[in-house]
C-alpha cells in the first residue's frame, strides 16, 4: 500500500499466498538451511563439501532447502520450460535423497509450492534490503504475472 499499489493486485498475491500456504503448513519441520543453492556449497581441492552462509537458517520445512537446490526456474521471467526442468532434477535429486531419508508424499509434492514460496521470499528480501524503492508497479506486476503462470501450471500437472 505504501508504494501506491493496487489493492486489488495485493488481495490476489494474499490469496495465492493464502492457497500455498494451507498446501504446507502442516509439513514437518526441523533445521533448514534457508539459502541451499549451488553457490552456498564449497568443495576443497581434496574434495570435501563445505556449506556456506547460514544466515538465513532456522527451524522451517526442511524440504525447502531441497527446492532451493532443485529449483531451476528463472525468478525474473516465467519460462514453462522451468517447470519441467526442475522437475528433471528434482526427480534425480530424490532418488538418491531418498536412500536416506523418506519423504511423505506432501511433502514431495509440497516442491512447486516451495517454489512459489520462494517467489514471495525473494519479493520480502529484495525490498528488506534495497528498500521499497527498489521495486516498482511493473516489478510487481510481473511477479503477480509470474506466480498466476506458475500455479496455473502446477495445477494443470497435478
Amino acid at each position: 500500500m505504501k508504494k501506491g499499489y493496487s489493492a486489488t493486485k495485493i488481495d490476489i498475491f494474499k490469496e495465492y499466498g493464502d492457497l500455498i500456504w494451507e498446501r504446507v503448513k502442516n509439513l514437518p519441520r526441523g533445521f533448514c538451511h534457508g539459502d541451499l543453492h549451488r553457490g552456498n556449497l564449497l568443495k576443497t581441492s581434496g574434495g570435501e563439501y563445505f556449506v556456506l552462509d547460514f544466515d538465513t537458517s532456522c527451524s522451517a520445512f526442511s524440504t525447502y532447502d531441497i527446492m532451493v537446490m532443485c529449483d531451476s526456474t528463472d525468478y525474473f521471467a516465467f519460462e514453462s520450460k522451468g517447470y519441467n526442468t526442475s522437475k528433471n532434477i528434482y526427480e534425480r535429486f530424490l532418488v538418491g535423497y531418498s536412500k536416506h531419508h523418506k519423504l511423505s508424499q506432501d511433502e514431495i509434492n509440497a516442491f512447486y509450492d516451495f517454489i512459489a514460496i520462494r517467489h514471495f521470499q525473494l519479493q520480502a528480501t529484495i525490498m528488506e534490503i534495497y528498500g521499497l524503492d527498489c521495486v516498482d508497479e511493473d516489478f510487481l506486476d510481473n511477479q503477480l504475472d509470474w506466480l498466476k503462470k506458475w500455479i496455473l501450471q502446477c495445477d494443470e500437472k497435478r
